[in-house]
């Protein structure tokens, strides 16, 4: 309402034009903040109004403290509203792209952050002038006057980083009290960042150049501008991941060529300035993100990181008397950097020499942190270590490395994981779970049986209660799931012990708890019926019980499981509930096809295990497909209104074909015949006279439809002819199955094609409307 009154909104403006120029600072600040939202936010007329004023008088000025100010209004307005300036944009860049070394300081680094804003937000405008902006970037960069960076001397860039990294641990940082220069090359890096973050210039460019201009100004002097330096790169390198990946890019070669000297600088920077703690941190931040655009990329120079990893690792961890809570907290910090270096380097496929060395010298620092107090450090350890587990185990199976020498620190590693399984830290009781699991499926053919067996025990034990149930069984399924390297024997010895475990998880009301007992279920009967023979129809109620809570919907979990035990089930107790899950599974409806595959695996497994109970599943299959038809047949029949349309019940015939196709498929596999169309053909043959004999021909057209999609079906010119024959039906239900069903088996054997035409034509009364469907 105030800024609809264009007097009103002149004197506001007025006064606020008269506080940016106040002489305490925080009322400066505030009134710079206040004058950019005004103009943002009052009416369009006057708001350009009184954004000409500002830019009248940013025109008109002469001193350059004032233009500052004026400039940090506009800059407050183009981060609010871009789309307000982009009239004096072009404008702004013409008069203050030519900068010099001349300029105030507080001139300079305003006009810094105005080209840094205008990356940002006003993009296009700034395109035509990138390379300008982009030199006033560098420029500012290596402004230091004060200091000659050439001198060899000043900058030692030796490869020994010394052995009291760890130790240097104060909280000073660099300061030139008399010189404040920093804030210029500062306000350079930050342009620097915009433009790579813009999409100026292309991921090559953005290696080749910037990359290049950051990497040599990894000797700056001030830890606050080489903070954000190494920052800033870490930065664009971890951006530049994805184009990296791309070898037509040229930007994996790109950062290759530089990775050496990047590391030679920031282990100088690290040696001349040991203070600084953040340069540490923020070294490993730079190594994690260079290995994931290249996985080898630091192997040329892993022998000279080899020791600031050590150090780091090895460093005490506890505030003693001499230590203050904060000298602690950054040790903390850095070990959690190069444990997160460590991780991401051992995601890899493949272990070179000087990799293989880098592992030998720091796996025992892994262990050490393993029985840390510090906060995050043994979880982080373990996830380490997890990952260098996977590692050497495709090592050993590449041949390219001998793992022998890692079996008693993964042992060792395997005893205090297992000593953790308790701990009321959920994030490091996790990751020693997954730790244990990882060993067992990778080492479990390495490490002794007794060692072997005993950690797989350990996973079956929920001593922190069943919430804890799909974290310790989850590292349990993991263990055991195929392909491992856990001896048979092994798992056939502990089955029995988990089967009472997760006996009583099947009737938790927890998705993610009856999901692991499931996924416990499918890991075991992999390894034969005897590791669930004895429990198998147990197994079959709890699953039962399990579907018929959402039989619309089932876990895919539930449908896998029930394939997995049913060679398990005797055929008694499968027959006598038979017509209660057929009942259930021919409500479901599944649209993922992680279920669809789950149902059409149990239906095969039915067949191939129970092929004296094929004709009550069949029947049963078409039995709850012909009462779902005549209902639906009912209510349309029923329906006064023929706007109402009664919808087809798509979704359910769509379930009894598939499940009536896969249960011939396993019977016929366990019986070593070909697939044959004869149980189908005689649905398909059959005359749609009543309701049932509709409901039976729907079912055989559209499982003959998938069949002959897969194919499966022998050609045959009697049945495309059956086929065209019910395209002519007066049910229009038998139409539609009977066109779809005819189009794929004739897309599948296109010689039945000529068969089916002549037939079309054999009369000369039906022979242009049977063309026409052709």
């Amino acid at each position: 309402q105030v800024a609809t009154d264009s007097e009103v909104v002149n004197q506001i403006q007025e006064v606020l034009l008269s506080f940016i120029s106040h002489s305490n600072l925080s009322v400066r600040r505030r009134a710079i903040a206040v004058l950019g939202a005004f103009v943002v936010h009052v009416p369009g007329e006057q708001s350009e109004k009184a954004l000409g004023i500002i830019f009248q008088r940013y025109e008109a000025c002469t001193r350059a403290s004032e233009k500052c100010i004026l400039l940090r209004v506009l800059v407050t307005i183009a981060r609010q509203c871009p789309e307000r300036v982009t009239k004096i944009v072009p404008s702004i860049i013409d008069r203050e792209i030519n900068l010099t070394e001349e300029c105030d300081r507080e001139e300079r680094m305003t006009v810094l952050l105005v080209f840094e804003t205008f990356v940002q937000h006003c993009t296009e405008l700034v395109a035509p002038r990138r390379n300008e902006i982009y030199t006033c970037a560098v420029e500012a960069l290596k402004y230091d006057p004060n200091y000659n960076y050439d001198d060899e001397d000043d900058m030692d860039t030796g490869s020994e980083a010394g052995d009291d990294f760890g130790d240097e641990y104060e909280d000073d940082i660099y300061e030139d009290d008399e010189d404040d220069t920093w804030d210029v090359r500062l306000s350079g890096v930050k342009l620097l960042a915009a433009i790579a973050r813009s999409g100026l210039y292309s991921p090559h460019d953005i290696a080749q150049h910037i990359g290049t201009v950051l990497i040599a100004r990894f000797r700056e002097r001030e830890d606050v501008v080489r903070a954000e330096i190494l920052a800033t790169y870490a930065t664009v390198v971890g951006a530049l991941g994805e184009s990296a990946a791309d070898s037509a890019s040229g930007v994996a070669e790109v950062l290759q060529q530089q990775a050496p000297e990047a590391v030679t600088l920031i282990l100088a920077a690290i040696k001349n300035y040991p203070r600084s703690t953040e340069t540490k941190q923020l070294a490993f931040a730079v190594f994690a993100q260079l290995v994931l655009a290249k996985y080898d990329i630091l192997d040329g120079s892993l022998s000279e990181i080899t020791p600031i990893v050590t150090a780091a690792l090895s460093a005490d961890d506890t505030s003693g008397t001499l230590q203050t809570a904060s000298s602690s907290l950054i040790k903390t910090n850095l070990k959690l950097d190069v444990l997160e270096f460590l991780r991401v380097l051992v995601q890899r496929s493949s272990v070179s020499d000087s990799a293989a060395e880098f592992l030998i010298a720091t796996k025992d620092g892994l262990r050490e942190n393993a029985s840390s107090k510090a906060f995050q450090v043994p979880s982080a350890s373990f996830t380490a270590a997890a990952g260098l587990v996977k590692l050497l185990s495709n090592a050993a199976h590449q041949s390219s490395m001998e793992v022998a020498q890692f079996v008693p620190w993964a042992e060792d590693m395997a005893q205090c994981a297992a000593s953790l399984t308790g701990t009321d830290d959920q994030d490091l009781r996790s990751s020693v779970n997954v730790f244990i699991g990882t060993v067992l499926q990778k080492f479990g053919d390495h490490i002794s049986a007794s060692t072997a067996q005993q950690l797989l025990l350990i996973l079956t034990e929920l001593k922190g209660g069943i919430v804890h149930a799909p974290a310790v069984l989850g590292a349990f399924v993991q263990a055991i799931s195929k392909p491992t390297a856990l001896p048979q024997e092994i798992v056939v010895d502990v089955a029995p012990s988990v089967l009472q475990v997760i006996d009583p998880l099947f009737r938790q009301g927890s998705a993610s708890v009856v999901t692991v007992a499931l996924n416990v279920v499918k890991a075991l009967a992999g390894y034969g019926t005897e590791t669930l023979a004895s429990a198998g129809d147990h197994i079959l109620t709890n699953i039962i019980a399990i579907i018929s809570k959402s039989p619309e919907s089932p876990p895919a979990s539930a449908l896998q499981a029930f394939a997995a035990v049913c060679p398990t089930v005797s055929e008694e107790n499968m027959r006598s509930v038979t017509a209660k899950l057929l009942k259930l599974l021919s409500a479901t409806t599944v649209y993922d096809g992680q279920s669809a595959e789950a149902l059409g695996e149990l239906f095969e497994t039915v067949g191939r295990s129970f092929p004296g109970l094929m004709d009550s599943w069949k029947d049963g299959i078409i039995e709850n497909w012909s009462q779902t038809h005549a209902r639906y047949y009912k209510q349309r029949k029923d329906s006064s209104n023929e706007a109402i349309q009664v919808p087809f019940p798509t979704a359910m015939l769509t379930n009894a074909a598939k499940s009536i196709n896969s249960l011939y498929t396993g019977f016929y596999e366990a019986q070593g015949q070909q697939w044959t169309s004869e149980f189908l053909e005689s649905l398909v043959f059959t005359s749609p006279r009543s309701t049932e004999d509709i409901a039976l021909v729907c079912l055989g057209l559209r499982a003959l439809g998938y069949a002959a999609s897969q194919g499966w079906l022998a050609q045959s010119d009697q049945l495309a002819v059956q086929l065209d024959a019910h395209i002519q039906s007066k049910h229009d239900d038998v139409r539609d199955e009977a066109a779809a069903a005819l189009g794929k088996y004739v897309g599948s054997y296109p010689a039945t094609f000529a068969a089916l035409f002549a037939s079309a034509t054999a009369s000369d009364s039906e022979g242009a409307s049977a063309s026409g469907r052709l």
